[in-house]
């Protein structure tokens, strides 16, 4: 669970440069992305969540795990 929150983590440190970086005015950029990148976290949480998808269940560690 930990390697998802470093994944959140380094999402938005990616889309918060982008938006500082790539915007006439640092500050407002800044806050642009913050804001879409939150959208895309609620609009995946939103689908994980519909469709009953754990990205943790399907990865090798957690198999490994589950047959010992």
């Amino acid at each position: 669970m930990k390697k998802v929150y470093i994944y959140y983590i380094v999402g938005f440190f990616i889309a918060v440069s982008i938006g500082y970086f790539s915007s006439e005015n640092p500050f407002y950029g800044f806050f642009i992305g913050m804001i879409l990148y939150a959208i895309f976290v609620a609009i995946l949480s939103f689908f994980m969540g519909a469709f009953g998808a754990n990205p943790m269940d399907n990865s090798p560690y957690e198999k490994r795990k589950k047959e010992n």
